[in-house]
Formats: C-alpha cells, structure tokens, sequence
C-alpha cells in the first residue's frame, strides 16, 4: 500500500472515531505524511513506519509543539501505531483487523466534543486514554 492509500484508510478510522476527515499532503512534516482529519480538535496526521519510527516522528513533532495524534501504519502490515505528539511520546501497536481495541475505545470516551477544555488539556486526556499501561505501571511502581 502507498502512503495515499493508507491515509484515506486512516481518515476513515478518524471519522468511525467521532472527528473530521480530510487527506491534505503535508510535505513538511515528514516525508510521505498526510494530514488526515480532526480529532477534538487535534489535527490528525498519517504515514507508514514502524514503532520506532513513529515515535521519532512524534517527538519531532512534539519538539515543534505541534499537538496532534499520530497514526502510522506498519510496512509489513499487520498493525497500526498510534501515539500522541506530547512528550513523553507512548507509542501503542493496535491490530488493523481489531476495530474494538480498548485503546480506540478509551480514545473515542476521552473525547471533548463541545471543545471546552483546552488544546493541552484535550491531548493529555487523548494520551492517557492510550496508554492503557499506564495503570499498570503506577502499580507495579506502588509496589515496589
């Protein structure tokens, strides 16, 4: 698949998730990046690469202080990378044939719709709600 391709299948995921759809190049941000909707009114933006990829190209962003979502696809296939652009960048993997992965399910609760909270605010709530080993981790570290 090329990256044209993958950004359409990923505007589509953005909209299945409550956001505005769109596939704009944006040749500035990475090579072979589109932007690919709106998410509570974060931009979305979409390429191909792996785990390691997609959080070098997070961090960059983040670096910028552009706050948005990230969404990569996997060159082998097989999977999606998600990961929010707010340091420190969590890369989650998410199966591409699994629409009800908890970590899409918690994005699409954690949500402002009517736009009352700030941008930072409305990323943080995005990246906690994806990184669903957070608990798990404040936990382990509690005990320790």
């Amino acid at each position: 698949m090329d990256a044209n391709q993958v950004a359409r299948h990923h505007a589509a995921l953005i909209q299945q998730l409550g956001g505005a759809a769109c596939v704009l190049p944006v040749p500035a941000l990475d090579a072979g990046m589109y932007e690919v909707g709106e998410l509570s009114g974060l931009p979305c933006w979409s390429g191909i690469g792996t785990g390691s990829e997609t959080r070098r190209i997070a961090r960059g962003l983040a670096r910028r202080g552009a706050l948005g979502l990230l969404i990569t696809e996997h060159p082998a296939g097989g999977s999606r990378h998600f990961a929010v652009t707010l340091d420190p960048v969590r890369v989650v993997a998410v199966p591409i044939d699994v629409h009800g992965a908890l970590p899409l399910r918690r994005l699409t609760q954690s949500l402002d719709r009517d736009f009352g909270e700030p941008l930072l605010a409305r990323a943080v709530a995005m990246a906690t709600a994806l990184d669903v080993d957070a608990s798990g981790r404040a936990t382990f570290a509690a005990l320790r």
